[in-house]
């Protein structure tokens, strides 16, 4: 899932650091699609006609699947999976875990190996 807490850090040096508008402008988009996308993000970069049938044929980015209608930090998510009834709950960084052979189960891996989403949160507990 997105991270949402490196989302907001990144934001918050946008606007400290000066950059472009656009790129800040970037940041408050990484913020807020995840919760108001309405396409599939594949479907939302497509033009014109194919953009029209991918919706009509294959539906919008909810019935798809793309459910996101909330992002989280290490915090929430943590307490989430507590109250939920979890423990040993941690974070993790990409390609770390405390599941034996993890590497071995080549998730999260893009075509060439290297992280699939950069800035995705991983976290792992057990019930």
């Amino acid at each position: 899932m997105p991270d949402f807490e490196y989302a907001i850090r990144s934001y918050l040096k946008s606007l400290e650091g000066g950059g472009s508008s656009r790129d800040h402008d970037d940041y408050v988009a990484a913020v807020l699609e995840q919760s108001v996308r309405r396409e599939a993000f594949g479907t939302s970069n497509q033009r014109g006609p194919r953009r029209l049938l991918e919706n009509l044929f294959l539906g919008d980015a909810r019935k798809r699947g793309e459910t996101h209608q909330w992002m989280y930090d290490h915090k929430n998510l943590a307490d989430l999976l507590a109250r939920a009834g979890f423990v040993d709950i941690r974070r993790w960084s990409f390609g770390e875990s405390g599941i034996a052979h993890w590497a071995d189960y080549r998730l999260e891996l893009d075509d060439v190996g290297g992280e699939y989403k950069p800035n995705t949160l991983y976290m792992e507990a057990t019930a």
